[in-house]
């Protein structure tokens, strides 16, 4: 006979045997359970503790104010800004809308992901309404192409061609393309 085949006569429950205590009387009577909820409310507390703890350590930051905000160095080149320098645009549930003069992060950023600085050279209003990832940012703000150099390989038309990666691109050649010829894309 399986566990299938039983009669719903055959089955006991916890209100044909007296000395068994129904649930709520077990978990008021159970010691695990007001430990449980001591160590709920010790944990409530002691976050609470970093949040006291994290508002006197980090500065106070108003929409307007300039920040920088570091960049991963998997986001980036070895040539792109370790940190983009943007501004405060919005502030919403503790979590912040950053704008820099190549467009806003397009992710809210919380008060521990940047640093509050003196500079004041950027302004709202500077900022363009376009949203990028910060890796799109660094690569707008870059002064080469992104993650890596781009070079080029030019032998015989001295990269004043479009058949010049360099040239195609407006981006001055430099030594990793050819550094032992002269070419007429570098001053």
């Amino acid at each position: 006979m399986s566990a299938c085949d039983i009669q719903p006569s055959d089955r006991t429950t916890a209100e044909s045997q007296p000395n068994i205590p129904t649930t709520s009387e077990a978990s008021k009577a159970h010691p695990a359970v007001t430990l449980r909820q001591k160590a709920s409310e010790s944990l409530k507390t002691q976050a609470q503790k970093m949040l006291t703890r994290a508002e006197k350590k980090l500065a106070r930051v108003k929409v307007g104010d300039c920040v920088t905000v570091p960049v991963s160095e998997f986001d980036r080149s070895r040539g792109d800004p370790a940190n983009i320098i943007g501004i405060v645009m919005k502030e919403e549930n503790g979590l912040f809308q950053i704008g820099s003069k190549c467009g806003i992060i397009s992710t809210r950023l919380a008060r521990n992901a940047f640093e509050v600085v003196k500079y004041k050279g950027l302004k709202v209003e500077d900022v363009p309404q376009d949203c990028f990832s910060v890796r799109e940012l660094v690569r707008k703000m870059s002064v080469g192409s992104g993650q890596g150099y781009q070079r080029c390989s030019c032998k015989k038309s001295m990269c004043r061609t479009l058949q010049c990666r360099c040239f195609k691109n407006k981006v001055q050649c430099n030594s990793a393309c050819h550094p032992q010829r002269t070419c007429a894309n570098n001053n």
